[in-house]
């Protein structure tokens, strides 16, 4: 818990000095919120079967100077079954990081970003030496980029965003996952 609120107070606090930045900038500042579907392909360790969370995202993003700006993801994924275990896992991400948006002249606009937060997982089992909890809570990271497509002055489609996510819950061996992340939705920017 205290590493959570440390990186919030670290997130926050790189916020507010972009912000302050950006006040002394000439060019105004984009800022998007987009809600996106998102699903995300998984590994059980222990058997090595696949499987695939659903669920969603809400992302936040302001370009301060020459695209470059912070950006924020809170996203929840719930698959009913791992693997042929039985068992269901539902997780929750919020990260914080930069991100760079390649402006153009058209309708289209690419970015990427690199954040940096925890996961919260539950509803499942998570190993431990001292037995077995049933949520945990740990680093997380997510690398992922992708493509926004504007309709009009203030609404753009999320067309395509793709993303590795690396995470340490505890899972019985390494306490490693390394997942794929495919998202698509729509935002409003301003």
């Amino acid at each position: 818990m205290r590493r959570s609120r440390t990186l919030f107070t670290l997130a926050a606090f790189a916020s507010a000095m972009m912000v302050s930045a950006q006040q002394r900038n000439a060019q105004p500042a984009r800022t998007d919120i987009v809600a996106t579907y998102t699903t995300e392909r998984a590994l059980r360790t222990s058997s090595g079967q696949s499987f695939w969370k659903q669920g969603g995202s809400v992302s936040y993003g302001t370009d301060l100077w020459r695209g470059f700006g912070p950006a924020a993801d809170l996203s929840v994924g719930h698959a009913g079954s791992i693997g042929s275990s039985g068992a269901s896992l539902t997780t929750t991400a919020l990260t914080f990081g930069p991100r760079y948006r390649w402006h153009t002249q058209s309708k289209f606009s690419p970015f990427g970003e690199a954040l940096f937060g925890f996961v919260h997982g539950s509803n499942s089992a998570f190993p431990s030496a001292t037995g077995t909890n049933y949520r945990a809570t740990s680093f997380s990271m997510l690398i992922d980029g992708g493509l926004d497509i504007r309709l009009d002055h203030h609404i753009d489609v999320r067309a395509l965003q793709l993303g590795w996510v690396h995470s340490t819950l505890p899972n019985g061996a390494d306490n490693v996952q390394n997942n794929f992340r495919l998202s698509f939705g729509a935002g409003f920017h301003f």
